[in-house]
């Protein structure tokens, strides 16, 4: 049956965007609309959810009975213990099933969360009070001794600890079973923020020390909106709305995420009406369902910057610098731009997007091919060793940027050979420093410059071996004053720029589609919508 039509269209001018980032007050998103927050209730959602540019032609009703919500996602995530995860699919699934202590909202203010309120009562005492209603989903209440568990745990573990690297695990304590004091090492600026992050979820200790992280993380346990109820691997993960919760709970019963890889494919399932919600819209596809009137369709510009990371740690191929700045030099960024991403990016200006805190406009690097060529004559690189480019295969935007930039490389005399893998092997990999190369982005969560940097703070990583890196990394955080903080980053980005360790490509649109009769769908620039959030027009 064909569904009812309306039309609705979000479109943000990236020229706006550009034009608005001086203005912007740090640490501020970069959008003109901002998602809900995490603890509104419906009514209050409604109120700040994305406002339409366009008036509302025809009223659309879900249809009767309607109680769950289908949405495509990209990807699967890898597992959902909050230690262990890496992808911004592990946090966007992560935080329906979890709480942290406090939450940032798109504009970057720091809200309760578990935490009633805090204070620091020293220089290194953050004071927290919690709440005494939180009850995990399988029915024990959240206390102190959690609290010290997590933040104990992100501490320890090799993924988490980068995030928490400015805590003091092992002092970190329980003052009653309500209370906590967190310590840090230094006097910190960003210990709140931090705590925003999905890696602050919240796990149960009982829980976590009788099963382990493997069980754990494929059947998650938190305090959160959701209560899990299944996941099939390649196929979608289930869960169903926790009538226990200690706050606003969701409009609907059940949540269904699936994982459709292929851009066409997820396209397809929205139109088709398989799914209520699709993810991450391909340049290919926007247009045509920004026209079909059954659907709405957002499109913001991003918190994410894509680039071409190279690996130094178990790989020498690329370490003379002129060499990776004559690669840089050698595309064009237009070109990629325009054909790649069909216009639905701008070039990256920086290692941040516009609007993060610290963000500063280093470029864009210009098209240069005879600076490249001179470049690589004068290092005396062998340009008969093979450069590898790995990627994600079926990713078509990454397809395109790759065979682009191999053209523009061969063009001064560089030989690239592009290797497809999975995305779970690309993520492997790159862990372990085993990919010279690879297209892949950051994603700068909160408009926090810590969260798209710490790429840069895991020496495992291999992304670099430069020690005076590491320093500024860890001290930036220790500066309190906002404008000294600010200058110090203005002083990394450009440190960290000039490596060419990274080669930064685009700060692409966040594209979503949603059907007609959904409501409040808080479009996220870092690709985290809270699905909780979303309400249906109500049935005729």
């Amino acid at each position: 049956m064909k569904r009812p039509t309306k039309l609705i269209v979000i479109l943000l001018s990236l020229i706006m965007l550009l034009t608005s980032c001086g203005k912007q007050e740090p640490g501020k998103p970069a959008v003109t609309e901002a998602p809900a927050s995490a603890t509104q209730s419906s009514e209050e959602a409604a109120e700040t959810a994305a406002v339409p540019t366009e008036e509302v032609v025809e009223v659309v009703y879900a249809p009767a009975g309607k109680d769950n919500l289908i949405v495509a996602g990209k990807t699967e995530p890898t597992a959902l213990d909050p230690a262990t995860s890496n992808q911004v699919t592990n946090f966007m699934i992560m935080n329906l099933f979890y709480d942290r202590l406090v939450y940032m909202t798109n504009d970057g203010a720091i809200e309760p969360m578990l935490a009633k309120s805090w204070e620091w009562i020293d220089d290194l005492t953050l004071r927290v009070h919690l709440r005494d209603d939180a009850l995990f989903h399988n029915g024990t209440k959240l206390t102190s001794e959690d609290v010290v568990y997590s933040i104990q745990r992100a501490c320890e573990m090799p993924v988490s600890k980068s995030t928490f690297s400015s805590f003091d695990g092992p002092n970190t304590v329980a003052v009653d079973e309500y209370t906590v004091d967190i310590k840090v090492k230094e006097p910190s600026a960003t210990a709140l923020t931090v705590l925003t992050h999905g890696r602050g979820n919240i796990v149960s200790k009982q829980l976590m020390e009788e099963v382990g992280s493997d069980v754990y993380g494929l059947a998650p346990v938190g305090t959160g909106k959701f209560k899990f109820v299944e996941w099939v691997p390649g196929d979608h993960i289930t869960m169903t709305r926790n009538d226990d919760y200690w706050g606003d709970k969701p409009a609907f019963k059940d949540l269904t995420i699936r994982f459709v890889t292929e851009d066409a494919s997820r396209a397809i399932e929205l139109e088709t009406g398989a799914v209520d919600v699709s993810l991450q819209i391909g340049a290919n596809d926007i247009d045509r369902l920004t026209a079909d009137k059954n659907l709405k369709t957002y499109v913001i510009p991003s918190s994410q910057v894509t680039l071409f990371q190279i690996t130094q740690l178990n790989f020498d191929t690329l370490d003379d610098v002129r060499v990776r700045e004559a690669m840089h030099l050698a595309l064009d960024l237009d070109a990629i731009i325009k054909t790649a991403y069909r216009g639905q990016a701008m070039v990256a200006t920086s290692l941040l997007p516009p609007g993060t805190f610290g963000y500063t406009e280093l470029g864009p690097s210009p098209y240069d091919p005879e600076k490249a060529k001179a470049l690589i004559a004068e290092s005396g690189f062998d340009t008969k060793q093979v450069i590898t480019l790995t990627i994600v295969a079926n990713d078509t935007i990454a397809t395109a940027v790759a065979e682009m930039a191999q053209n523009m490389w061969k063009a001064v005399g560089l030989n690239v050979e592009i290797v497809s893998v999975d995305r779970a092997t690309m993520t492997t990999n790159n862990n372990k420093a085993l990919n010279l190369m690879c297209y892949t982005q950051t994603t700068t969560i909160g408009f926090n410059p810590e969260t798209a940097l710490l790429m840069w703070e895991r020496p495992t990583n291999g992304y670099h071996n430069d020690p005076e890196i590491y320093k500024m990394l860890a001290g930036v955080k220790n500066i309190l004053d906002d404008n000294a903080r600010q200058a110090e980053y203005h002083k990394i980005l450009k440190y960290l720029w000039d490596t060419h360790i990274v080669i930064p490509i685009a700060v692409p649109n966040m594209n979503y589609g949603t059907a007609a009769y959904i409501q409040n769908f808080p479009a996220s620039p870092a690709n985290m919508p809270d699905f909780s959030l979303v309400t249906f027009t109500p049935a005729k």
